[in-house]
């Protein structure tokens, strides 16, 4: 809740009942995705067919990245919230940095969303990387490069410390 958002929404799919339980004091809406085996896109499908398709700014993260921050999103938050300012209403975004790409967590207008949204486990990625430079900010943050889709990567974030071993 530091983002201080006006609207929480939380996409569910896999294990639904568990996760709605670990978050349960929190005021948040629930979405279902019932095509969650599709990938990440579907789950920006179920967020956008709740969302307004306008400027609305919206923070986007996935819950496989267990190097996330809440210092990361006040940055990508802030930084988006200057460069809007800057641009006077053009197309901005946040954009997290790692490796040699761009992608989530970020920060689009949710017009974006709804024209970005594609099919598979991309989500953004595509679109936020076409972005030509003046209608992004890169906030980087390498290591959330590893992100949790296999046995091998939660062993890895086991190793880095980032995940509890019980």
């Amino acid at each position: 809740m530091a983002t201080s958002p006006q609207r929480l929404l939380l996409i569910t799919g896999a294990h639904t009942n568990k996760v709605v339980a670990a978050v349960s004091d929190l005021a948040l809406e629930r979405v279902p995705n019932p095509d969650w085996e599709r990938g990440l896109a579907s789950s920006l499908v179920a967020a956008a067919s709740v969302l307004p398709d306008d400027a609305t700014r919206l923070l986007i993260l996935g819950c496989d990245q267990p190097a996330l921050s809440v210092d990361h999103l006040l940055r990508l938050r802030d930084t988006r919230a200057r460069g809007e300012a800057a641009k006077h209403g053009n197309v901005f975004c946040a954009v997290t940095g790692y490796d040699d790409a761009v992608g989530m967590p970020a920060v689009v207008p949710a017009a974006l969303l709804h024209s970005a949204v594609t099919a598979g486990d991309v989500g953004l990625r595509k679109t936020l990387n076409r972005l030509p430079p003046e209608q992004r900010v890169v906030v980087s943050a390498a290591e959330l490069a590893l992100d949790i889709d296999t046995a091998h990567d939660l062993q890895r974030a086991r190793e880095l410390g980032q995940i509890d071993t019980d």
